[in-house]
């Protein structure tokens, strides 16, 4: 049997009378049933000609590749990527995908002593987890400041 460290992305086989390994061998984090994807039924790379092939008893096996190229995309985007941002849910850092502005027909401004608390139109970045696929929105650099200011005069 083979488990993929949901950690440190490494492959660890282990011998069937020992039993699973509790901890990995590479980064030394606990594994198990949280965050651990086991790859039970996987033909051997050898035998599939270089890439790993679902038998019927595991259809899932392709996700778990997806998702292992979706990682190393997500890896090289971050590189380049000059804000970041870390999940809410699983603390992993998101992909920055784009930016999106909402005018004043697609935004009901909550009012505060008559006034808006954020008055549209206005930008946010969008990000989403190579890990969980959670999105996030975070008010835009320039609209953050607008924001401020429109605070700062109300006072």
């Amino acid at each position: 049997m083979q488990t993929i460290c949901p950690w440190c992305d490494a492959e660890i086989v282990w011998d069937e009378e020992i039993g699973p390994e509790e901890m990995c061998p590479h980064c030394f984090n606990e594994l198990g049933n949280y965050r651990s994807v086991s790859l039970d039924g996987v033909v051997d790379d050898e035998e599939a000609g270089g890439t790993a092939q679902p038998t019927s008893q595991m259809p899932n096996v392709v996700q778990v590749e997806t998702s292992g190229e979706l990682l190393q995309f997500a890896r090289k985007v971050l590189q380049e990527q000059e804000e970041w941002l870390l999940c809410g849910h699983c603390e992993e850092p998101m992909v920055h995908v784009g930016t999106q502005t909402l005018d004043a027909n697609r935004f009901q401004a909550r009012k505060w002593q008559g006034r808006a608390i954020l008055q549209a139109p206005f930008s946010y970045e969008v990000f989403i987890c190579p890990n969980c696929d959670k999105l996030e929105q975070v008010l835009s650099l320039t609209d953050k400041h607008k924001w401020l200011s429109q605070v700062k005069s109300g006072q």
